[in-house]
C-alpha cells in the first residue's frame, strides 16, 4: 500500500508514541515526534527482500542509528542503485 502511495505522490507521515524507552528510540527515533515519509521501496539483494521507508525528521536534529543507517555496510553499490541513490557518500544531517 505504501509503495502505491509513493507512486501516486501521496503525502505520508508517521510518528512515535510517548512510551517507555524502546528499541526504536535507541536507534534514533525521537519520542512523541512526527516524521515525513518521502518514499517506500521494496528491493531484493542477494535473495533477501527488504522493505524500506525513506523518512525525514523535519527538525533534522537526530539521525537513524539502527539498520540501514547512513554508514551501514548494507548500503552496497547494488543497494544504492536499486534505491536510486547517488553513489557519492554524503550525510545530509
Amino acid at each position: 500500500m505504501m509503495r502505491r502511495a509513493t507512486d501516486l505522490s501521496y503525502s505520508m507521515s508517521t510518528g512515535s508514541a510517548d512510551e517507555k524507552l524502546s528499541q526504536a528510540q535507541l536507534s534514533g527515533i525521537k519520542q512523541n515526534h512526527a516524521y515525513g515519509i518521502l518514499c517506500a521501496h521494496e528491493i531484493a539483494i542477494k535473495g533477501t527482500k527488504w522493505r524500506l521507508l525513506k523518512c525525514r525528521n523535519p527538525w533534522g536534529r537526530m539521525d537513524w542509528t539502527g539498520n540501514w543507517k547512513f554508514s551501514d555496510p548494507k548500503w552496497t553499490a547494488e543497494a544504492k542503485q536499486k534505491m536510486g541513490l547517488d553513489h557519492k557518500a554524503h550525510n545530509d544531517g
